[in-house]
């Protein structure tokens, strides 16, 4: 149903609405699809009640209120039994107005907190702050933010959305704890290269996730996806950073195996006897570069 357009919509919402059938009443009104008889094949083709709710999921996608408000003012629709389903679409692929508009169905509404929070963890992971909100604001039937142990957590840390975690993290019921499942937030958020995360879940001050949590899975997996900054962060880490034998060598290997040079180079120093000589190198080597002045003359005259 692609092609549909808001008049056309409107104007099959006028046939439905007017017998107990409401499908097999548009073959009546022929006219009003002559010009258009791909819209009646799609509508007819298993004429069943899956079509009202495609009806329904197209006016989601393209912002139709209109349509939507008055198909959920209307009988044709089941709360109870299509509410729950059309609410997790919306949250999905829908805008805040409209979410709003089915949890505030006039009879029976879907809860916000339906399926243990599964709109609450689809907002999140798909970064949509405002709704996220929305729904851990209702005032009947919120879902808790640490619903199915942290998952909105994880969803909004995998795919870095940074305002999401910190609003979970900050509510002030239910929150989520930073750690929670030994720490998978903070492990998907490095397998994902998102560094703002990492950091963030690490200087939580409740709770934190260990750097080496999971016996180093974040080192290892942001090893192997090449994401050198993540990884000198968790390297570098002041408390309980990754163990320099088997975790590191791990990664390393990983890194190699991928081609990652740069990070292979990172893992080998900090694995090596000689991280402390290399630090002492590298300040003497920038000690001497400041020293040199700005102009001097070298022996055969040139000023550089």
């Amino acid at each position: 149903m692609e092609q549909l357009s808001s008049n056309e919509l409107d104007r099959i919402l006028s046939l439905v609405s007017v017998c107990d059938q409401p499908w097999t009443v548009c073959k009546a009104w022929w006219w009003s699809i002559v010009n258009n008889p791909d819209v009646m094949a799609r509508i007819l083709v298993n004429s069943t009640h899956e079509p009202l709710l495609e009806l329904v999921k197209h006016a989601i996608l393209n912002d139709f209120k209109t349509t939507i408000r008055i198909l959920l003012a209307s009988s044709l629709l089941n709360a109870e039994e299509d509410g729950t389903e059309l609410l997790i679409f919306a949250v999905m692929r829908g805008s805040v107005d409209v979410v709003r508009m089915f949890l505030e169905w006039p009879s029976n509404a879907p809860p916000a907190d339906c399926k243990d929070g599964r709109a609450l963890v689809e907002a999140a992971e798909n970064g949509k702050l405002d709704m996220v909100r929305l729904l851990l604001e209702w005032p009947s039937n919120a879902p808790l933010a640490d619903c199915q142990d942290g998952r909105a957590l994880m969803g909004a840390a995998v795919h870095g959305h940074l305002d999401v975690v910190r609003l979970l993290l900050e509510w002030p019921e239910h929150a989520p704890r930073a750690d929670c499942r030994d720490g998978q937030a903070v492990v998907f958020a490095a397998w994902s290269g998102h560094l703002d995360v990492v950091r963030l879940l690490l200087e939580w001050p409740e709770h934190a996730p260990r750097a080496d949590c999971q016996d180093g899975l974040a080192l290892v997996g942001a090893a192997k996806k090449g994401h050198i900054d993540v990884v000198r962060l968790l390297l570098d880490w002041p408390e309980h950073a990754p163990r320099a034998d088997s975790q590191v060598q791990r990664a390393c290997l990983l890194a190699i195996r991928n081609g990652h040079i740069d990070v292979v180079c990172t893992l080998r120093i900090k694995n090596s006897v000689m991280y402390r000589a290399w630090n002492c190198v590298k300040n003497i080597l920038r000690k001497l570069l400041h020293s040199i002045p700005n102009n001097f003359e070298t022996r055969d005259g040139r000023r550089v």
